[in-house]
């Protein structure tokens, strides 16, 4: 949550929306079982990272009526912590265990071609609207049931992982 000790990043989202720049910042749903998993695993106790959230998101409340940016939660107990913009993300593992902050930031920049999309397979979802639609970052974009995984032309690693995320495990895999 150290986005919000920038003092002057609401203004600087503004700028950027006001720009044309897409903003999207999507939170855990500080009312969500997985949330409560997430903050128990990292042994803080059942709802420090519920109130981390909800803070966070009073913080972002100010712009969240501006045009161009978007704040969103979801219900889904992620295991990376994922900071994209333009040609680069930062990912931060969570380690079973662990508070995020222990554990080391991979800085990813795409040179060419995209190297990022694994750590994009974490989110599982379901069409509640709109049309998927490809971008600068993709060839093909479609909804796929989960028994339709087997016929999709994707490499066995993504494969791998997309098996293992719809296995939903108590605790990630390693291997």
């Amino acid at each position: 949550m150290f986005l919000t000790d920038d003092r002057n990043i609401l203004r600087k989202l503004t700028w950027k929306a006001n720009d044309g720049a897409r903003v999207r910042l999507l939170f855990g749903d500080p009312a969500s079982a997985a949330i409560a998993r997430r903050s128990t695993e990292g042994n803080i106790g059942k709802s420090t990272v519920s109130a981390k959230i909800r803070r966070t998101l009073a913080f972002f409340k100010p712009v969240s009526g501006v045009d161009g940016i978007e704040i969103r939660c979801h219900g889904t107990a992620l295991y990376n912590s994922i900071y994209r913009y333009d040609d680069d993300m930062i990912v931060n593992p969570h380690v079973y265990g662990f508070q995020a902050p222990h554990a080391s930031a991979l800085h990813l920049r795409r040179l060419s071609g995209e190297v990022r999309q694994e750590f994009s397979l974490c989110f599982r979802a379901r069409p509640v609207g709109g049309t998927p639609r490809t971008s600068s970052e993709s060839k093909e974009v479609h909804w796929s049931a989960p028994a339709d995984i087997a016929a999709l032309d994707i490499g066995q690693a993504n494969r791998l992982r997309i098996e293992h995320g719809l296995q939903q495990r108590a605790e990630p895999y390693i291997g």
